[in-house]
């Protein structure tokens, strides 16, 4: 159990190390676009220094929630519990909704440990780790998911603005 449990674990901070990535690439091409956006907002155009505007308030958010997310150690977003009997033990969503000891139980039924399988002190530490990082990658998704969302809302705002503007050329 031990070794099925270090291997969990190792998987689950690759998937960290990932999330992580994300954002960093999502902080950079946030911030190149704000320096780009904040050049528009000296235009003559008012039409322009209105979209420009939005615009950098949602690269703004953007960035915000990646750093965030970055930052953090731990953070908590509630969600409901799957009710799906299908469970995979290697998959933070599936992970994070567990209790140590439901998902040590869980696994000791999956890989057929035998029935009379106690787990030791050690075991449920690394369950308590797994769950936790579990929460904190699943945590970073969401939040790597609105920080795009809001970049690409940034960037449409921009596109729009500078059609509308008569600068559309310039922008892309």
């Amino acid at each position: 159990m031990k070794q099925l449990l270090k291997y969990i674990l190792s998987q689950l901070l690759e998937h960290q190390k990932i999330a992580e990535t994300k954002h960093s690439v999502g902080i950079a091409l946030a911030g190149g676009l704000a320096v780009i956006i904040t050049s528009f907002i000296t235009s003559t155009t008012v039409i322009v220094k209105i979209f420009a505007i939005i615009s950098l308030v949602f690269c703004l958010l953007s960035l915000m929630f990646s750093f965030l997310a970055v930052s953090s150690k731990l953070i908590s977003i509630k969600v409901k519990r799957k009710t799906n009997k299908s469970i995979n033990y290697l998959y933070f969503e599936d992970i994070k909704n567990f209790t140590p000891k439901a998902f040590l139980g869980g696994i000791a039924k999956a890989y057929n440990f035998p029935a009379e399988y106690e787990p030791d002190v050690f075991e449920m530490d690394l369950a308590k780790t797994i769950i936790i990082t579990s929460k904190r990658i699943s945590s970073k998704y969401n939040l790597f998911n609105i920080s795009t969302t809001f970049l690409i809302f940034s960037m449409v705002i921009m596109f729009v603005g500078g059609i509308f503007g008569g600068m559309g050329g310039i922008l892309f």
